[in-house]
């Protein structure tokens, strides 16, 4: 086979940049903290819902139970107490939601800046040792 005379970019680079073992080892770090976040991201998102529907259940069985005793009532009165009382449970599950979103919102801002967080306080460390050995060569000389 005869051999080309053209340039692989790939292999110039490999050539110039060797892969280096700190950097295969941030990359590895990276991705698994990458995916372990988007994997409780989903089981949050997941748990939301959940909780989303049941409570849309029990507010499609309450109304029709509502209808049902409003059909049923004696009086205007007693049905507009119905409603009333199918009303009050329908702005209580209104308020679980808001309650359960916050949750998850503070469960998404959470699993998002703990990485970074991790990752400066590892700077941080490292700083902190590169300053110390030079002040230790410092005193060395």
């Amino acid at each position: 086979m005869k051999e080309s005379t053209t340039f692989d970019p790939f292999q110039i680079m490999t050539r110039a940049f060797p892969p280096s073992p700190g950097l295969a080892a941030a990359a590895k770090q990276n991705a698994s903290t990458f995916w372990d976040s988007q994997d409780k991201l989903l089981d949050s998102m997941e748990e939301l819902m959940n909780g989303w529907f049941e409570r849309r259940h029990v507010g499609a069985q309450e109304a029709l139970a509502t209808a049902r005793q409003m059909c049923e009532a004696e009086s205007p009165f007693d049905a507009m107490r119905e409603c009333q009382k199918w009303a009050i449970g329908s702005f209580e599950r209104v308020m679980q939601d808001g309650f359960a979103a916050q949750k998850h919102l503070l469960e998404f801002s959470r699993v998002t800046t703990q990485p970074f967080a991790q990752a400066a306080e590892t700077a941080r460390s490292e700083a902190g040792e590169a300053a110390h050995k030079a002040q230790s060569r410092a005193r060395a000389a």
